[in-house]
């Protein structure tokens, strides 16, 4: 709903998406109703505007186009997996005062930590809107944006799911 009556959705979908993100946090943390300090969400939104797809999202819920590629399909990357150890994301939380493990086998999840004997909190995300304490220590729910020029002859589909559902199956593997 703040998306869909945000002033520059039409104009700077970007600066909507991202404003919309945080404002979105915001009332979680304000809503006494929710107890979004030790919960909360992941998010991906898409918006087509004309011919281009605009992404937003925080978290590890994803979002790909699937395109036609010889008899089958591919999927193409709407947005990134924003997992703690990524170089840019470790930094971030590490600067923050939190620490992030490691994944300790193939196919788990690396975590962040408010503290240095990973007792407490363990978020497997490093971007998420609520989880009002790992906000302490470099977990935001600013969105990352990216654009995608619509190819009607290749673009057939567009998946948006949780990590829920990329966690059993792949990009390509929807697609």
């Amino acid at each position: 709903e703040k998306l869909d009556v945000h002033p520059d959705l039409k104009s700077d979908p970007a600066k909507a998406l991202k404003q919309v993100f945080v404002q979105v946090d915001d009332a979680l943390r304000m809503d006494k109703t929710i107890d979004a300090e030790l919960s909360g969400t992941t998010a991906v939104v898409v918006v087509r505007l004309g011919g281009t797809l605009v992404c937003g999202n925080a978290g590890d819920s994803r979002a790909v186009v699937v395109r036609r590629a010889g008899a089958g399909f591919e999927a193409a990357p709407l947005s990134r997996d924003h997992n703690p150890d990524l170089p840019d994301e470790r930094r971030r939380v590490e600067a923050a005062g939190g620490f992030v493990s490691d994944p300790p086998a193939p196919g788990l999840s690396a975590r962040v930590w408010l503290d240095a004997a990973r007792t407490r909190v363990g978020l497997a995300m490093s971007r998420s809107l609520g989880d009002g304490a790992a906000k302490r220590v470099g977990v935001v729910s600013d969105a990352e944006v990216r654009r995608h020029a619509v190819d009607v002859a290749r673009d057939a589909a567009l998946v948006a799911a949780s990590d829920g559902v990329w966690e059993f199956v792949g990009s390509d593997e929807a697609a």
